[in-house]
C-alpha cells in the first residue's frame, strides 16, 4: 500500500494536482482548463517541490524536468521518449519527429505521440513542448488550451492552434 500525498494548486489555467510519495512524483493531473487570476495553494502536505511548482506558474522560469518521477512499470520505449522530452529546454519546442530521431527511432513519430499521450507526469515530463510538424499544436491530454497556455507562459509568445 502506497503512502501517497496530494499537493493541489490553483493556477491561471485551472487546477493542478500532484500525487507524490517520499521524494518522487507519482502523477501530475491537470484539471479542466479554466481562466483565472494568480496562483494559490490549496493543499500542501509538506510537498518538497511546492515552491518550484508555485514559481513555475508565477512565470519565474522554473524548469521542473529534474524532479524525480516514479516511472517504473512503464515500457522502456515510453521511458526513452519521456527522457528525451525532459531534455527539451524550458521555453523551447520540438516536433514528434525530432523526438523520434533523438531516441533512434526516426520512423516512430506516431509512437512518440502515443507515448506522450500516456505521460502521467505533465510539466515534469514536458510533453507540452512537443508539437506537430510546422509548429502545429496537437495532442495534449489536458487539452490544447492547456498546451497553448503553458507554452505562452514559458515563451511569452501566444501559441497558435492551427
Amino acid at each position: 500500500m502506497r503512502a501517497e500525498c496530494r499537493f493541489v494548486l490553483r493556477t491561471p489555467f485551472g487546477r493542478v494536482e500532484v500525487l507524490w510519495e517520499g521524494e518522487r512524483i507519482l502523477e501530475v493531473k491537470l484539471g479542466p482548463f479554466a481562466s483565472g487570476d494568480g496562483v494559490r495553494l490549496e493543499e500542501d502536505h509538506g510537498f518538497p517541490y511546492a515552491e518550484l511548482f508555485l514559481g513555475y506558474f508565477r512565470g519565474e522560469g522554473v524548469d521542473l524536468t529534474e524532479l524525480p518521477i516514479a516511472d517504473e512499470g512503464h515500457t522502456e520505449f515510453r521511458r526513452r521518449v519521456w527522457r528525451a522530452a525532459r531534455n527539451i529546454p524550458y521555453g523551447n519546442v520540438t516536433t514528434y519527429g525530432q523526438v523520434a530521431r533523438t531516441i533512434g527511432a526516426p520512423k516512430a513519430a506516431r509512437a512518440v505521440g502515443a507515448a506522450l499521450a500516456r505521460n502521467p507526469f505533465p510539466l515534469v515530463v514536458p510533453c507540452h513542448r512537443v508539437v506537430g510538424a510546422g509548429g502545429k499544436l496537437i495532442g495534449f491530454g489536458a487539452g490544447l488550451e492547456w498546451k497553448g497556455a503553458l507554452l505562452e507562459l514559458e515563451t511569452g509568445k501566444v501559441a497558435m492552434i492551427r
